[in-house]
Parts: C-alpha cells; structure tokens; sequence
C-alpha cells in the first residue's frame, strides 16, 4: 500500500507540472523553446506559490509601474478661461528682463507702511495699534458694534434656513450694551490661531442665499496667528471679545486670543527684526506629542512669526535636536487665559523665508501664483480669501500692511491713476507702461495685473463670479477661485471689466 500511495503521488506530482508548463506556453511567446522562466515566475516558485498570480487577476493585467502621459498640456486637463494657455499659468512666462531689481527696501516698505496708516487711521480705515490711547469712549465702542445691522428676517438665511425673529434677538442680546462702560480701559491680546472676524458674535453663517456657502455677511475679516488686537468689549456669554486689528474691527471668539499681563509684554510679540515669514500658500505643522495643541497647526500665506533665539532654542525639550529646522515662538493661551509662549520646529524644506522676502517684480510673481485655483471665501471665511484678502497675503509677504477693503487698497501710497473717465483705448494706453503686480480696481473687486499679449491684458484674482468673455449671454458663472482671465470677460451688465476699471496703484 505504502509503495501505491507514492507511485499515486509521483502522478499527480508530473501532472502538476505538465499543467504549469502548458500554461507558460500558452501565456508566454510562440516560441515553443522559449522557457526560460520570467521574473515574476522565478520570485513565484521561490515563494512556493507558483500559478497563484493567475488565479487573482485576468490575463495581461499585470501591474507594469505607473503610467505618464506624454503631451499633456494644461489646457486639457485644467479649466482655463478664454485665451489663457497653460503656459501663462507659470509666473515665469511674465517676468521681463528687470524682474530681480529690487523694487523697494525694507526701510522704504516701513515707511511706506507709515504713510498709509497717516493717511487711513484718521478715517478709522486702519487703526495704529501701538499709539493708541490706553481708554477709549465706550460711546464710540457702541456706535461701533452698532454700526452693524441687524439683518432683516424677509432677505436672509441662517445656515440654508430663514431667518427668524429669535435669532435676531439673541445676536442683538449677544452684543452685551449695557454693559459697556462710559470710558473704556483697552485690553491687549496676541491671536492664538488664524480666526474670524466678525459682524456679530456668533459662529452660525448668515447668507443671501441658502445655498450660498461662500458669502457670509456677518463675516468682515481675518486674524492671522500672532497678530495684536486691541480688546474694547465682551459678549453677554464671554465667548467672544469685540477688538481691534490694525486693518479691521469687530467679534472674534475669546478663546483664539492670549491676554496680554500688559501692554509692554504685548509690544514685544510684534517686534519683527528677526522673524520667519510664511512665503507658501499654507504650511502646516508636524504632530508634536509634547505639545499636543499646537500639532498641526495651519500657517497661512503673509503669517510672520519670531524666530527664537540661541538660548531659547537650548531650553526647547521635545526629546529630539532638530537639525534643518527653525525654531519659531507661538503664542498659546494658559488656564487663565492670558498669553503664553511655546515653541515649534519648521523645516527648512517648507516654502518659508527667514526675514521678509526682497520686493521684485519675480517674487510678486511667485507668490501670487502660489496660489492660483485656491478656493475664494468673503472676508477669509473657510480659511481662504477674498480679493483684497488676496493681494493683502501676497503683499504681506514683502512686509506691506494693506487696510482691508478694495476701496482703500486702491487709495494707497504710490503711482495712482484715475481712469474712471478714459475711453477703453486710453486705458490700454495706461495699461501698457504697468509692470506686473499692479493693482487694478473696479468697484467691488481687486486684482493684480499680469501683462498685455497679443491686445488681451490679464489679471490675476481672487473671484466670486464673472460671464466669460465668449459667452453668448450675460449669465454668470462661479468659479469662486483665484484664477487668470482677460479684461474683455464681462459683468451681469453685461460690460467688460475693462469698461468698469477706475483705479490703478502702481506699489512703488
């Protein structure tokens, strides 16, 4: 019996391997001779699972390695308007000759940062932090939060539903009047986190439109990360604290700013001799187990942050020497509140710049591109941006402090011209001496000017909507992105926006 049952498994042994080579023959060349086993065959064997490959996947599916295609452009495989090439979506393609000249330095951009808050604070466009008074008039404060109205119930929607009387009510409760005082003694704080500013002190998003995700009319603005505000006010509920910023006013919720014990501890967060800045759209932190609240913090475009000293760096104990990085210090809130100071690495690979960048027609150029096709958001809601919140990032960078709104962009320091009243011809005729990164201005929108080719001139922007210039109606579309276009793409009116230019401010 014993010798049967090997003869039995020498058969089915030889029959085994007549099947496997009948299938190498089968699946591999017409030449029969050919048997010399393949790779994949060899590591098969060598495994001792040789034909488990055909049991898995069909014929000719083997993964061969990832596939390129060749002759792609950017014009088949990303939505560009009309006469936008891929080409012209590479800063490179709009730099001239003098492209690295320095433009201005920074002693000139200090300056220059001077003059305007001169020109905008007495209008209380901008606010000029660091020489504020200690009190302020609570009569002003409250001319102030009132100055924003309380939407009506019939045109509004509060997250997709109608608006209701009960909500009106609470935000108006909110706003805590009674309580504010006839002189009011000025808090300092430092923001902890890039944070909303808002019309009223609340989170729930306010539109025209319920479907309308994108507009919030209760937003106004942004705080970035270790920038100062003047606290004047708190809500009924001390969720929320109504301050200034040196571009904006109004609610941001109290727990994303660090109390200042005084006013000199507040002044020495806003030195910036030594500072990193953040150049790349967003950087964002690596976990940190050690300090967990700051893990993976997102730094925005414009975000400028101290860079620790020597003998700070010595004292950081993350259990790691962190070669190729830079240790920069982050403003935290302890238990009570009040502003504390940690520390993180940022590598040195990231898009970032150890002071603030040379200001040049090339670096303009970089940095806007960085981030072209980002998501546009009014007034910084979603962590994105707006039109002037565009320019404001991308010109932060080079140490600009810009006021908020596209109105007071335009009436900045430096060459401006009025072409309100210029035929489209003599507007071109302006348009030709530009250089790149001008800012051009309609009524409600900004933009940054890109060049002139072929008689088309282009622009760079953060926009919510617009009707494409080789549309056959006025029908708009929503983009709501930072996107390239031409000034023949047109307005609901159903004229171009070169018709509507007005102002332009050459940064100089």
């Amino acid at each position: 019996m014993k010798h049967k049952k090997s003869i039995g498994m020498l058969l089915v042994v030889c029959m085994m391997m007549f099947a496997y080579g009948c299938g190498k023959k089968e699946a591999g060349t017409n030449n029969v001779n050919a048997t010399a086993p393949s790779e994949s065959e060899v590591l098969t064997e060598d495994l001792g699972i040789a034909g488990v490959y055909g049991e898995l996947y069909e014929a000719e599916s083997a993964y061969s390695g990832l596939v390129y295609l060749e002759g792609i452009s950017e014009e088949e495989t990303v939505r560009l308007t009309a006469n936008v090439t891929g080409e012209m979506t590479k800063p490179e393609y709009w730099m001239g000759s003098s492209a690295g000249t320095i433009i201005m330095t920074q002693e000139q951009i200090r300056e220059f940062n001077r003059k305007m808050m001169d020109q905008f604070a007495p209008a209380q466009v901008m606010f000029d932090l660091q020489n504020m008074k200690s009190t302020i008039s609570g009569n002003y404060v409250k001319q102030l939060i009132e100055g924003f109205s309380i939407p009506a119930r019939n045109y509004y929607y509060v997250e997709g539903e109608k608006l209701t009387a009960d909500f009106q009510n609470e935000i108006a409760s909110q706003r805590n009047l009674s309580a504010v005082q006839g002189q009011i003694t000025i808090r300092y704080g430092i923001a902890v986190d890039r944070t909303d500013i808002r019309a009223f002190p609340t989170e729930k998003l306010v539109t025209d439109n319920a479907r309308n995700l994108y507009y919030d009319i209760f937003q106004n603005s942004e705080l970035f990360i270790s920038e100062p505000v003047a606290i004047l006010h708190t809500s009924l509920n001390g969720e929320w604290f109504f301050v200034f910023s040196d571009r904006s006013f109004g609610w941001v919720k109290a727990d994303t700013v660090a109390l200042c014990g005084d006013k000199e501890q507040w002044l020495e967060w806003q030195k910036d001799e030594n500072v990193l800045v953040v150049t790349g759209k967003r950087v964002t932190l690596d976990k940190n187990p050690y300090e967990p609240g700051i893990s993976q913090t997102v730094l925005t475009m414009g975000s400028v942050l101290q860079i620790a000293s020597e003998e700070e760096v010595t004292k950081v104990d993350y259990d790691r020497v962190p070669y190729g990085c830079i240790t920069v210090k982050l403003p935290v809130r302890n238990e009570e509140g009040y502003l504390d100071t940690t520390y993180a690495y940022i590598p040195m690979g990231e898009d970032i710049s150890v002071g603030y960048l040379d200001y040049t027609e090339e670096n303009i150029l970089k940095q806007s591109f960085k981030m072209l096709g980002t998501t546009y958001g009014w007034g910084g809601i979603l962590d994105v941006t707006d039109c002037s919140g565009y320019t404001y990032q991308v010109y932060r960078c080079f140490g600009f402090r810009f006021p908020r709104n596209s109105g007071q962009q335009a009436s900045i320091p430096g060459t401006r011209y009025n072409i309100s009243k210029k035929t489209s011809a003599e507007k071109k005729t302006v348009l030709d001496q530009l250089p790149p990164g001008s800012l051009l201005r309609f009524p409600g929108h900004m933009m940054m000017y890109l060049g002139q080719r072929n008689g088309k001139y282009y622009v760079i922007s953060a926009l919510s909507n617009f009707v494409p210039e080789d549309a056959e109606t006025n029908e708009a579309i929503h983009p709501r992105s930072i996107m390239i276009n031409t000034l023949d793409v047109r307005r609901l009116d159903g004229t171009t926006w070169l018709d509507n230019l007005t102002t332009i401010c050459v940064i100089n």
